[in-house]
């Protein structure tokens, strides 16, 4: 098995555990269990779709990420800024707080160690 930076390893578990977040929040809202919806069948499944194929795409994100696949970076990238342009649009809490550090700590890793995922001469070290 490669070894990854510990930052690399950082961004794949927290990339990871959003993906655990957005499939939760699918099936509780498909579920009709999340009470932050309303009450109509069609909006509850759009949303619960919706948030199913983000947790999908992010998989598959992560899967690339770690395999060092270029294109994966500006699509990662680019989801989690989107993500948390989105977060910031909605009527903010205390969850939505947490869940902007869980994109926003990733995103800042990706950049700063960008090196590593395009397979730049400079690129880090295996050990991190």
């Amino acid at each position: 098995m490669p070894r990854y930076p510990r930052s690399v390893i950082v961004v794949l578990s927290l990339l990871l555990l959003s993906v655990i977040v957005w499939i939760g929040f699918a099936v509780l809202t498909a579920a009709g269990a999340y009470r932050g919806l309303p009450e109509n069948p069609a909006v509850r499944w759009i949303m619960a779709g919706l948030a199913f194929g983000c947790g999908g795409v992010l998989l598959i994100l992560t899967w690339a990420l770690a395999r060092r696949i270029r294109i994966a970076y500006f699509l990662a990238t680019g989801l989690l800024v989107l993500v948390a342009v989105f977060t910031l649009a909605d009527n903010f809490g205390p969850a939505d707080l947490l869940y902007l550090a869980l994109v926003l700590i990733p995103l800042v890793l990706m950049i700063k160690d960008r090196s590593w995922y395009l397979h730049k001469e400079s690129s880090l070290t295996r050990d991190g």
